[in-house]
Parts: structure tokens; sequence; C-alpha cells
């Protein structure tokens, strides 16, 4: 059995981090708790991973026995490469000897005409929520309307965790004595 905390409700986000360690463990104990972020309510580029990884921080903290295995932030935000803007999920795991990993989704271009408002300060979900017509597009992602609900936010998320955790489930291969 494998424990690990997640520092979120969001129901995509608990999915993901239940998918990943599913695949690794056959029983896992979740514990989902809301944390907050140090990071705008829209981050840009490294405020992504500097937010995933306060809230993986926090959830260590807070467990004071080290009863969680793992604890697991995750932050979308949007991130410039190569003159063009992206969405991005980034997620933070740490163990309970304080090893941490990283990992990202997959990435998709992001239409100007959206940029221009993250930018300016507003949630993607909010703006989406706006632009479609739509509730709660934080839990399915602009990834679900994009792919024609071939894939949603849990689905992408799924990348995100499953890369950060490779590092930790590799240990031996990361370390400097190889």
């Amino acid at each position: 059995m494998v424990r690990v905390a997640v520092g979120s409700t969001n129901k995509a986000k608990i999915d993901a981090v239940r998918k990943v360690f599913s695949d690794y463990y056959p029983v896992v104990d979740i514990l989902s708790l809301g944390v907050s972020t140090s990071v705008p309510s829209q981050p840009v580029n490294n405020e992504t991973f500097r937010g995933a990884q306060h809230r993986a921080e926090q959830l260590k903290n807070m467990d004071k026995d080290a009863s969680y295995d793992y604890y697991v932030g995750i932050e979308g935000g949007i991130v410039n490469m190569h003159s063009r803007w992206f969405q991005v999920d980034a997620a933070c795991i740490m163990d309970k000897t304080g090893n941490i990993a990283f990992g990202t989704s997959p990435s998709f271009e992001i239409p100007d005409r959206i940029v221009e408002r993250l930018r300016n300060g507003e949630e993607l979900s909010a703006v989406l929520d706006q632009i479609l017509g739509q509730k709660n597009t934080k839990e399915t992602g602009m990834i679900r309307f994009l792919s024609m609900g071939k894939t949603d936010k849990a689905g992408h998320l799924t990348h995100c965790v499953l890369m950060a955790y490779l590092k930790l489930r590799n240990a031996g291969f990361y370390s400097s004595n190889q």
C-alpha cells in the first residue's frame, strides 16, 4: 500500500494521481486537501513550477508524523516557448524523506485572444467558462474542448504526475553514484 497526499480537491487532479500510483501499487490511499499556493491564480512560466512545489511542501510540512509516502502538488499555467504561449501543467512530488521531482504535461498552444486576458491576470478556467458558455471548465480543462472529448484534464494531468514520479521511482538511475 502507498499513501499519497494531493494538494487539491480538484477531481481531475485526484483522478490523475490515483491513476499513476494505481499502476505501481495494488492499494492506494489518497488524501486530498485544498492548500493555498504562493503564485497568482494564473501562473506564468516558472510560477507554474513554484506553485506545484509550494503545494507539495505545504502537505509535507502539515504531515508531522510523516504518515504519507508522497506529497503531490499540481499547478496549471502558461509558458512562453519559441515566441508562443502554451498551456502546461506541472507536478511536483516529494517523498517522505524530502526527495523532490518535477514533471510536465504535454503542452498545447493557446489562442492569442485568450493569452492577452491571462497575462492581464484572468484565470484560464474563468476565461473559458465565459467564451464557451460553460461552467466548471476547471474540472474538464481546455484540452477536452480542443480535442473534442478525445481526452480530458485528468488524462492530461496523468502525464505530468507520471513524469514527476519516474524520477522518484528510479532514484538509483538518477543518483550521482552510478
